[in-house]
């Protein structure tokens, strides 16, 4: 693979019996020690900081801290707050994918990366950060994906 190395590897092997696989090992990567990090901080303080501790999937995880907070304090969470929250999630997604697909991917074959493309892609997704979920201007940047 030519030293890509994925943030977040999973290490996983099989042993195999007559063909069969009769035994399974997966190691994920070490997690930070969340307790002793978090312990005695403000509920909000720990929300912020969990883009720090986690690299990979940084504002899942920070959904998931919000969410975790908002019913713990018993908070309900208006549905288009929701809907927003997914389409942060799934749009961290595609710019991890793109920067894997157009950095990465072409070094395994000892192909040049298309750093200006990942720039483009990653400066609009990150603009949705900034978005509310007024629905007219989430409909507008979705109009200007298609153009790019």
């Amino acid at each position: 693979m030519n030293g890509l190395a994925p943030e977040g590897t999973i290490r996983a092997s099989l042993t195999l019996k007559g063909g069969k696989i009769a035994a399974v090992r997966v190691k994920p990567r070490p997690l930070p020690p969340l307790k002793a990090l978090l312990k005695g901080k403000t509920p909000q303080d720990a929300v912020r900081l969990l883009p720090r501790l986690f690299s990979l999937c940084a504002t899942a995880q920070t959904v998931a801290g919000q969410n975790a907070l908002e019913m713990a304090q018993g908070q309900k969470v208006a549905p288009a707050q929701t809907a927003l929250r997914l389409l942060l999630i799934l749009a961290e997604t595609v710019g991890e994918h793109v920067k894997h697909l157009l950095l990465d991917g072409p070094l395994a074959f000892d192909l040049a990366p298309d750093v200006p493309a990942v720039k483009q892609i990653r400066k609009h997704i990150g603009v949705l950060k900034d978005l509310t979920t007024d629905r007219q201007a989430l409909a507008e940047w979705q109009e200007s994906l298609r153009q790019l």
